[in-house]
């Protein structure tokens, strides 16, 4: 009647090692850095995204340098209903000045992030499009598009470009693709509308 494997709906159900193994299913494949990502996977994503897209960075500046017409096509996606949430680090919060020291970039982080801050303006006025800003220590940086998501690690010293990146997809009795995707809700109700 809910077209969902009882499983989903009640993970307890799974015994341990039953529910290990779905987990272990949910990873699709293990980057060693973000260059490693095929260029092509994240377009496809996008374009194979119908529901939702949630994007958690701090500048997430990487996406338009590489797939220059991924705003462009995201808002067109928004526009036939794609529920959008994009969270971008709050350029003023300490925690970016001392993510930016940690990396060598200084205070490069916070410009970084009022760019892309600034590149989203035209996509504010589309329903369904919603940008925020947080000032939480990031982990790592999410990039779900339906029931699949890109989660870049990060490790203390690194460059995000530098650390690995693990593809996932969210099946019945897996545990790491909600880990993920509450921990992006967890930052999405700590966000500020950006208008």
């Amino acid at each position: 009647m809910l077209d969902s494997e009882e499983e989903y709906l009640w993970p307890e159900l799974l015994d341990d090692p039953r529910r290990l193994s779905a987990s272990q299913a949910e990873v699709l494949s293990l980057y060693p850095h973000r260059g490693a990502v095929p260029g092509d996977l994240w377009s496809r994503l996008l374009d194979q995204a119908t529901e939702c897209v949630d994007l958690l960075a701090y500048s997430g500046l990487f996406l338009l340098d590489s797939q220059p017409t991924f705003l462009e096509r995201l808002i067109a996606k928004a526009r036939t209903g794609l529920r959008t949430r994009v969270l971008l680090g709050d350029p003023e919060a300490p925690v970016l000045s001392e993510r930016g020291r940690e990396e060598g970039i200084g205070e490069q982080m916070g410009v970084r992030a009022q760019l892309s801050i600034d590149v989203t303006r035209a996509a504010r006025n589309q329903a369904d499009f919603d940008v925020r800003t947080h000032a939480t220590p990031l982990y790592n940086s999410i990039y779900r598009f339906d029931d699949q998501a890109l989660v870049n690690l990060h490790a203390y010293g690194w460059q995000a470009p530098q650390n690995p990146v693990l593809h996932l997809q969210r099946i019945p009795g897996g545990q790491l693709f909600d880990h993920y995707l509450t921990s992006f809700d967890r930052v999405w109700e700590t966000g500020r509308d950006v208008v």
